[in-house]
């Protein structure tokens, strides 16, 4: 079974379905038993965010007893990065095992190996498919099979300036490196870094495919970063490392550290804002120009979904892990995690919220999707982590230049295709 999954479009699928664990949809765990039931259910999510969902645990039960639901939930919150949950649960089975959990985009397929996604059925596809744009849709879909309820979809990364040094919001990389070196300061792209550079390499059409059996197994990926459109993003990681302003260490722009410019996360826009003060200024990913040829700079948007684990015992346990899912997930829910936390909604009623509408993570992210600009980073090679570092610590190093810029890039796109 051949998937295309080419990254360089948003609406790539992201997972093979597990099978159908919830048809119905239902929303009542209570089987008839008038006093109802005690459900034990747990959740796992990053620990800096246990407050947030400590208090979203409480609104969950307050809403479910106001229905008339007769269950007491008791809900466990453990410790599992959105980043990490794949690799640190070993016993997806096990009684410590989440219920419900938070995950990265990335994260699908060795979730998915461990038959840890539930595909959503009933109501609860209809709430997801119904009421969340249609990006984050696509990265909780694969082959028409919706396995996840999405939640964030600001994982990105843009360019923050000094607006001392640069009047406008700098458009182009050629701009970026000349005030820099006119200032005798520096700029910051962390191109020694997979997710950074690894969106970097597509900028000019390359990419890939991939080929997964029905195990969610990569039996082939199909490449061409070997071809015109790979080597010109080489040529265009060598024009930026090489720049004597350029240095790879981030840090919010300012006077005290000579920087210009830098690239970095969505996460880091309230402490750089809060750091820059009235210098504070952000603005899409540059375009760069390489043989008379003008594109941006891509950069990864990814979301953060929650994932409902099927291998768990009890069908009371797995629809009141659906719908304590549904309901973090929800309108409400989705502007209070705004509200806190400054994460940008899924949610499309959510989204039409005006202070969301008019925050500075709305239009970052608006403002790159009209240039289509993004990579989604959904289903990806492993290699597309670790291949452009190689590549950048030989440009780095000086040992990967224009002239052997064709070969660095045929290296690379061997360790990508390579599923060994």
């Amino acid at each position: 079974m051949k998937k295309n999954l080419k990254l360089f479009s948003l609406g790539a699928a992201m997972l093979l379905s597990v099978g159908v664990l919830v048809s119905c949809g239902s929303t009542d765990v209570d089987d008839g038993d008038t006093d109802g039931k005690t459900i034990n259910l747990v959740f796992s999510g990053p620990k800096s965010d246990l407050e947030f969902y400590n208090s979203v645990f409480a609104k969950f039960k307050e809403a479910k007893a106001a229905e008339g639901d007769k269950n007491t939930y008791n809900i466990t919150f453990v410790d599992h990065g959105e980043d990490k949950v794949d690799s640190e649960i070993t016993d997806w089975k096990g009684s410590s095992a989440p219920d419900v959990y938070c995950y990265a985009s990335d994260k699908i397929l060795p979730l998915y190996q461990k038959g840890a996604l539930a595909e959503l059925g009933g109501s609860y596809k209809t709430f997801v498919t119904s009421q969340n744009n249609k990006v984050n849709v696509d990265l909780a879909t694969f082959n028409d099979k919706v396995l996840a309820y999405p939640y964030d979809g600001s994982n990105t990364y843009f360019l923050y300036y000094d607006k001392s040094v640069f009047k406008t919001a700098p458009t182009t990389w050629e701009e970026v490196m000349e005030k820099a070196v006119e200032t005798e300061k520096k700029f910051c792209y962390p191109l020694g870094t997979g997710f950074y550079s690894g969106a970097m390499i597509t900028s000019f059409g390359a990419g890939w495919e991939m080929t997964l059996d029905n195990t969610g197994k990569v039996t082939k990926i199909s490449a061409d970063f070997d071809g015109e459109k790979g080597i010109l993003a080489g040529k265009a990681m060598v024009k930026i490392m090489t720049s004597t302003a350029w240095q790879k260490t981030q840090a919010a722009p300012t006077d005290d550290n000579k920087l210009v410019a830098c690239v970095d996360g969505s996460w880091n826009l309230a402490a750089y804002k809060k750091e820059m003060g009235d210098n504070f200024g952000y603005t899409i990913m540059p375009t760069i120009t390489v043989d008379n040829q003008t594109v941006i700079t891509k950069s990864f948007l990814g979301g953060k979904l929650l994932g409902v684990n099927p291998l768990k015992s009890g069908d009371d346990r797995l629809v009141a892990a659906h719908e304590l899912a549904k309901f973090i997930t929800s309108e409400e829910i989705q502007l209070y995690r705004f509200e806190q936390k400054g994460v940008l909604p899924t949610n499309n009623e959510a989204l039409k919220d005006e202070e969301v509408a008019n925050s500075e993570m709305a239009k970052i992210i608006d403002a790159t999707n009209a240039k289509n600009g993004y990579l989604g980073q959904g289903a990806l090679p492993a290699a597309i982590w670790n291949a452009p570092e190689v590549l950048a610590a030989g440009i780095e190093a000086g040992d990967t230049t224009n002239d052997n810029i064709a070969a660095a890039m045929k290296t690379l796109n061997d360790a990508i295709e390579n599923v060994a």
